[in-house]
């Protein structure tokens, strides 16, 4: 079972980067050119420390976010803490994915972010995310890009490291840390290219979302 308190932390840590504050700069402007002028019902999966709540939030709209680390929620709620003009359109919920119910309750939008390849069911995940979308709302995925892992080791001249990450088929990229002894994969990293997925839900399509 994955340890969110560590992945969340470690995605903290990245979030703080120069190219960590881009990446959640660009997902910002993507996921609210979608939504409305007016405030709508946002569900935030996976919220981590709130960097995505909070932007959204502070647009105006209403945001439900959930986690499964009440580490990660702490911080959350923290942060929000410190934005107290925030908080009337913020609630906090420890949860995972698939403690999600709302009691056949809809949000107009569903973000989920950095989350799916922690997931043992993707398919089953995306489903379930997809029936919280109200029609006509907005589910926003953004996971890893397996078609993009070795790339990174390849322009950084660690070629070595990515013949073995493409030869092997791995879903993960090396990052900085180091292959482990046997053939087992490598340990996850939080700096891999992300690929994203907004789209428009109309209620009568399959859990699946295209990737562009």
């Amino acid at each position: 079972m994955t340890d969110f308190a560590t992945v969340g932390a470690a995605y903290a840590t990245h979030s703080r980067t120069g190219r960590g504050r881009l990446r959640h700069d660009l997902v910002a402007r993507r996921v609210l050119a979608e939504l409305p002028a007016w405030p709508v019902r946002v569900l935030d999966v996976g919220c981590g420390d709130g960097e995505m709540t909070l932007r959204i939030a502070a647009a105006g709209h209403r945001v439900t976010a959930t986690d499964p680390s009440a580490l990660m929620l702490g911080a959350a709620a923290r942060r929000l803490a410190a934005r107290p003009e925030l908080a009337p359109r913020v609630r906090l919920l420890e949860a995972g994915v698939e403690d999600l119910f709302f009691d056949g309750d809809q949000f107009d939008a569903v973000c989920c972010h950095g989350v799916l390849m922690y997931l043992d069911d993707t398919p089953g995940s995306v489903t379930l995310l997809a029936g919280l979308v109200a029609p006509g709302g907005v589910l926003s995925i953004l996971t890893k890009n397996r078609e993009a892992i070795g790339f990174r080791e390849a322009l950084s001249g660690d070629c070595a490291s990515a013949r073995r990450l493409i030869a092997y088929g791995s879903d993960t990229s090396v990052g900085t840390s180091a292959w482990t002894h046997g053939g087992t994969r490598p340990r996850p990293s939080t700096g891999s290219w992300p690929s994203t997925a907004s789209r428009r839900w109309t209620g009568r399509e399959s859990g699946s979302s295209t990737t562009t």
